[in-house]
């Protein structure tokens, strides 16, 4: 799971706050996979759509419906303005000074083809994919350097616990800054997804993917697991829990590779099925909705002119 925007404003508040080990931060920090700005070995950069045939036309359809990676950094950023622009005025008018953190965009290391489809057997498993493994490095966050914080830092004890009460009173209640995506995206995306399921569940497609054929062959290559979920968890807790220095994510990324290698080749059969029979769905899907597609395009666009002018309107 790729840690969102939301996520991150919390974090940064309580770290504004000088309250680094707050429960609400352990919560973050813990649950959701940390993204964006990753440390040690850096995966290849991807040019948008660069996956032939159906694969890149699937990337191409989620990314008009979900939004390009620029999209979701804009609609990341108005969220980000939106929060923090009421807290500082809110703490001015109460007489501190409050300076926000910079922006911290959670897609800035985000792949510009990263697969948008939950359904495993849709995973491309081409060598760039490999590459990129299951997405455990890209969301590993390592030691950050904390931005100056001076209207907090230069009070007292005291001082800081009043600022710290009243920054808490100043922030905005959640619903007031949440612009990630349209809903309509994620209606037209959910609309995908359970159309291209559909049509592998006619097949033996998923059937030889959730029963004996790809665990069995997960498990003789070492991972007893029976999806990419099961084998992004089980990854993770062997190699990546507890990781600060870059020769262990080093280490942590190579298994991270050889599990997605492994991964690839039990799929090798499924993967090519998947793509013929999803072929002639991906244009019927397109017309039938090519409506609702262009509205969530114009939303995007929206979203990319309302980050511009709020980037512009910044006054810290």
């Amino acid at each position: 799971m790729h840690i969102t925007a939301a996520a991150i404003l919390v974090r940064q508040l309580a770290e504004r706050n000088g309250e680094t080990n707050v429960k609400t931060t352990a919560i973050v920090l813990t649950v959701l996979a940390l993204g964006a700005g990753c440390t040690g070995r850096a995966v290849p950069p991807a040019a948008p759509h660069s996956q032939p045939g159906t694969a890149g036309q699937l990337s191409a359809l989620f990314e008009r419906i979900t939004g390009t990676r620029e999209d979701r950094s804009a609609a990341s950023f108005l969220q980000y303005a939106t929060f923090q622009k009421p807290i500082r005025e809110c703490m001015t008018r109460n007489g501190f000074d409050y300076t926000p953190p910079p922006f911290e965009d959670p897609y800035r290391s985000w792949p510009a083809n990263r697969p948008m489809s939950y359904i495993d057997v849709l995973i491309p498993i081409d060598e760039q994919q490999i590459a990129r493994g299951l997405y455990l490095t890209e969301d590993h966050r390592g030691a950050r350097q904390q931005p100056p914080n001076p209207g907090f830092d230069k009070l007292d004890e005291a001082g800081r616990r009043r600022y710290s009460a009243m920054a808490g009173t100043c922030s905005p209640l959640p619903g007031s800054y949440e612009y990630e995506f349209p809903q309509a995206s994620l209606d037209l995306a959910w609309k995908l997804e359970k159309t291209l399921a559909n049509i592998l569940a006619t097949s033996d497609v998923l059937r030889d993917m959730a029963t004996s054929k790809y665990p069995a062959c997960m498990a003789a290559a070492g991972y007893p697991v029976k999806d990419r979920k099961q084998l992004a968890e089980h990854v993770r807790g062997k190699h990546f829990e507890g990781i600060e220095a870059a020769a262990e994510l080093n280490a942590a990324y190579e298994a991270e590779v050889a599990a997605a290698r492994a991964d690839a080749l039990c799929r090798k059969d499924s993967y090519p099925l998947a793509m013929r029979l999803i072929a002639p769905v991906l244009p019927e899907f397109e017309k039938e909705h090519s409506t609702k597609i262009a509205e969530v395009e114009a939303h995007w666009s929206n979203i990319r002119d309302k980050a511009k002018r709020a980037r512009a309107e910044l006054t810290w």
